[in-house]
């Protein structure tokens, strides 16, 4: 069976992610495990993510890149979270406040668990 690139929001709801998860993550930096990602209603993509120093569970949402509409990606359009296969990778995750007082996800990160 093919892998698909995230579940559909009812997948996300039955799982029990939506619940689990804040939807206000912190500001600033910090680490968290891709756990999950669904489709959101706005041409969105909504990704699960766990902050184990926090011991806390968080989504952010990631949106289509201007530069190419099939990417998802936090505002720097660095990362395709759109791409198969990326759950349980660990990053490293920038938010900030916008002009609105919106949290806004910055940048995301790979970290490598194999350097030294």
């Amino acid at each position: 069976m093919e892998a698909k690139k995230a579940m559909t929001m009812a997948q996300a709801i039955e799982s029990g992610l939506f619940s689990a998860c804040d939807p206000n993550p912190p500001e600033g930096d910090w680490t968290g495990r891709l756990l999950a990602k669904c489709w959101g209603k706005s041409m969105n993509l909504i990704c699960f993510f766990e902050d184990e120093v926090a011991n806390k569970k968080y989504k952010l949402t990631a949106y289509r890149s201007r530069d190419d509409e099939r990417r998802y990606c936090p505002k720097d359009a660095g990362i395709d979270f759109s791409e198969k296969g990326i759950e349980g990778q660990e990053y490293f995750i920038e938010t900030e406040l916008n002009s609105k007082g919106n949290l806004t996800w910055i940048h995301a990160s790979i970290i490598d668990v194999n350097a030294p």
